[in-house]
């Protein structure tokens, strides 16, 4: 299988963002260098006779401690910037260096409620790998969860506790009786680490919703003021290049706690550059596939919710710029024809789905879905989430939005 489509410009990526390393004249025009998609592009337009000599270059490699880096060369022999070799693809399109891991942190679209093949998956299964992409995908994804909730399980904020009696205990297990953002719920993992006023340890949560924080190594025992700062372990997460898909949960999709946690999860990234993807919110219809009630409120063009989800978007479209991803613009105008280009090139095959078959039987629907500017129907498995078809028309985007930044 594999898929040569158009190249993913929703937002008009400039040609210097598809550039991993550039040089350029003393005038400030650029010369050519290492573009993304792993050629070494030398530009002519505008440029003196004697500049484009000077930027015929050679590649060479050289070895840096463990990693390696590419270096341009001019034809003297003089020795340019170095370019981290992560961002240079070999001719037959594999990274020469491994990438960082993603992480990707939300809710249950990152989950993948309601289907077996979740959108993390289709990634980290199908679209990276016949790249020669084979690093770590990780979903860390928990349904219903808010931006804020997430950020802090992740680690990415502070949170506030409060202990039974007022009291950290010298060794063993204390009653958690608050805890704000409530990050480990009846859906999470029922342990997570985590630190409360310097103390190491982990956090639990049984099948009743009592939460426990059992103290890692014994040592004095001490008083803690009720809401008193903690915060959860980011553990493996910091080192990875982030995809941030959080906000859908957060009520009336409020902009100012969005964005700020949203901030929060971008800024504890520890990668070069923070790199790190913002996937915008999408919106939900009142009707599922089988034409019932979703129980979902109205968030179609027009409604108060469809504004303020707009609103939260283009706030984080401006913040971010390239590295935001409007998936709702996607899903809506790109998602039927994506899917196509998918279907043709076999990818759902495995699955025994047919994606002509299945756009046919919802046509109707979609043509009423996308007048009201909400995600088809044939791409959802209910009123919001995704089906394998709308997993896969995601991550194809998310593939390729990582390709054209060199992420």
């Amino acid at each position: 299988m594999g898929l040569q489509g158009d190249e993913f410009t929703e937002t008009g990526l400039p040609p210097e963002v598809r550039y991993s390393q550039a040089t350029g004249d003393t005038d400030g025009r650029r010369a050519g260098g290492f573009r993304n998609d792993g050629a070494f592009k030398i530009e002519t337009a505008g440029l003196e006779v004697g500049d484009r000599a000077a930027v015929e270059s050679a590649v060479i490699g050289v070895k840096t401690g463990d990693r390696r880096f590419s270096r341009l060369m001019d034809k003297q022999g003089r020795s340019g910037l170095p370019v981290p070799a992560r961002n240079v693809r070999s001719e037959d399109d594999r990274p020469l260096v491994p990438l960082p891991d993603l992480a990707i942190f939300g809710d249950s679209f990152v989950e993948g409620f309601g289907i077996n093949y979740s959108w993390p998956a289709w990634l980290r299964d199908y679209f990276l790998p016949e790249t020669g992409d084979l690093r770590g995908v990780h979903p860390l994804g928990d349904g219903s969860q808010d931006a804020s909730q997430i950020a802090a399980r992740v680690g990415a904020r502070d949170v506030y506790v409060t202990l039974t009696g007022d009291t950290m205990p010298a060794s063993g297990s204390v009653v958690v009786t608050a805890l704000d953002p409530l990050f480990i719920t009846a859906t999470s993992e029922p342990s997570i680490p985590m630190t409360i006023q310097g103390v190491a340890g982990m956090i639990t949560r049984n099948g009743g919703g009592v939460l426990t924080f059992h103290r890692e190594t014994p040592g004095v025992a001490f008083a803690v003021s009720p809401r008193s700062v903690g915060r959860a372990d980011a553990r493996y997460w910091q080192d990875c290049t982030a995809i941030i898909a959080a906000g859908r949960n957060t009520t009336d999709f409020d902009l100012t706690i969005i964005r700020q946690e949203v901030d929060a999860l971008n800024a504890f990234q520890r990668t070069v550059e923070r790199r790190s993807l913002i996937i915008g919110i999408t919106n939900a219809s009142q009707s599922k596939p089988d034409t019932t009630s979703s129980g979902y409120p109205d968030e179609s063009a027009g409604s108060t919710r469809y504004s303020a989800m707009r609103a939260a978007n283009d706030d984080l479209a401006f913040t971010y710029g390239d590295r935001f991803v409007d998936m709702h613009r996607y899903l809506v105008d790109r998602g039927q024809r994506e899917a196509a280009l998918l279907s043709a090139a076999g990818y759902f095959t495995p699955f025994a789905l047919n994606w002509t078959i299945h756009a046919a039987t919802y046509a109707a629907q979609d043509a009423a879905d996308i007048a009201k500017d909400i995600v088809p129907t044939s791409l959802r498995t209910d009123g919001l989430h995704l089906n394998t078809f709308g997993a896969a028309v995601y991550a194809f985007a998310i593939f390729r939005r990582l390709r054209a930044l060199g992420y």
